[in-house]
């Protein structure tokens, strides 16, 4: 099955989206962010074991930070992932390509 230069496309532009997400997150810059929001999410998480039950403000609040932070480090991992994803496929069609060929 062969695919049309715009899912080629798509493809490629996921590759370089991921690689280009793993470079970040393997810098010192990225991972201070991941560190960060790591940080961020136990700090959050740890606050609110001891949050009084009543202030759903607060609870509220916390859960937030902790979303946040989890959301932007599973972002970036989707990215990576998707990124390798592409790339296995499109190494899938050139393989493909290659044995029909012969």
């Amino acid at each position: 099955m062969s695919d049309t230069p715009e899912e080629l496309s798509i493809l490629e532009i996921q590759g370089a989206l991921g690689a280009e997400a793993a470079k970040f997150v393997d810098s010192a810059l990225g991972q201070t962010l991941m560190d960060d929001l790591d940080g961020l999410a136990k700090e959050a998480l740890n606050e609110l074991k001891s949050a009084d039950a009543k202030d759903t403000e607060l609870i509220q609040e916390l859960q937030h930070k902790v979303w946040r932070a989890e959301y932007m480090m599973k972002w970036f991992i989707g990215v990576i992932q998707e990124g390798r994803n592409a790339d296995e496929m499109m190494r899938q069609q050139v393989d493909e390509s290659e044995n029909t060929e012969e």
